[in-house]
Parts: C-alpha cells; structure tokens; sequence
C-alpha cells in the first residue's frame, strides 16, 4: 500500500507506522505454521508475502522517508498500541481452539488484526474466506468474529471522516 503512494510522493505522510507494525506482527504470528507445516506452494509463498511486504513497509517507513515523517515522533502517530494488545492476548487466551503457542498466537494475531485500523490486505482475506467456504467447505468462527471487528471499526471510521 505505501509503494503506489510513494510513487506520487516521497512521503508517508498519513501511514502510522505503529499500525503497520501491527499488521508486521499479526502477520509474523498468524503464520508461524510456516516452520511447522507446508500446506502447498501458493500457501507458503503467500505467507511469506505477508510477512516481508509488511516488513518492507516498516523499513521503507522507518528509513526510506524518514525525512518526511519521523517514524518515532509521538506528535506525528499518536497511535495507541498499548491499549490494544493486553486485551487481543486476553482474547486469545480465551479464545482459541487449542491452547498451544500457536493456536493462542493465531488467536491474537486474528484479533489484532481487527483493530490495527490500517485496511491493508481485508479484501484479499475475504476472498480467502469466500474460497475456503465453497472450496474447502469450512469457514472460521474466530476469524469471521475478527472480521465483523474490524468491518465495523472501518465502518465507524469512514463516517467520522469521509461524512
């Protein structure tokens, strides 16, 4: 999402980098399964896009434009992290379908996700869930939970601004 922007400007101006750290970190512990499993080729590689274009931003952030938005300026991103992820662990300490590392990772990273406010990659997970659903036959509670989260967090955001 910051490359098409940075080619039109060189600035990251609005992107908090506290929310895309976030997406760094629901993405490196939602797919943690890497090390565990191979699932396919197209499961892998799409992992590892994830989790290294999430990266990138932040490097690209942090030190590609960095002269345009100091990334740990707490004027520019106010951005409170804090607040969010004691109770995304709680949630998915409570929440999870095995109480291993990471199942209760991917839990966390499910409800992270659905408050990190950066609509970076929902539209590719719906068609993922869509997929899964008629391919697969199966669909996720807790991801479908996480979702409907952050559908209406973006729904409220986009009538507090754009209305």
């Amino acid at each position: 999402m910051l490359q098409p922007h940075s080619v039109r400007s060189p600035a990251s101006t609005g992107y908090s980098f506290k929310a895309q750290a976030l997406y760094a970190v629901v993405f490196a512990t939602r797919y943690l399964d890497l090390v565990l499993q191979f699932i396919s080729f197209y499961n892998t590689l799409m992992k590892l896009f994830y989790i290294l274009t999430s990266f990138y931003i932040l490097y690209s952030m942090r030190f590609r434009f960095r002269t345009t938005l100091p990334a740990d300026d707490p004027d520019n991103d106010t951005f409170r992290v804090a607040y969010l992820l004691p109770p995304c662990l709680l949630l998915a300490l409570i929440f999870n379908y095995r109480l291993t590392p990471i199942d209760v990772l991917w839990s966390f990273s499910i409800f992270l996700e659905s408050v990190a406010i950066a609509p970076t990659y929902r539209a590719l997970y719906i068609v993922n869930w869509v997929y899964r659903y008629f391919v697969e036959h199966r669909a996720d509670p807790i991801a479908a939970v996480g979702g409907i989260i952050q559908t209406g967090v973006w729904i409220f955001y986009f009538c507090v601004y754009f209305i």
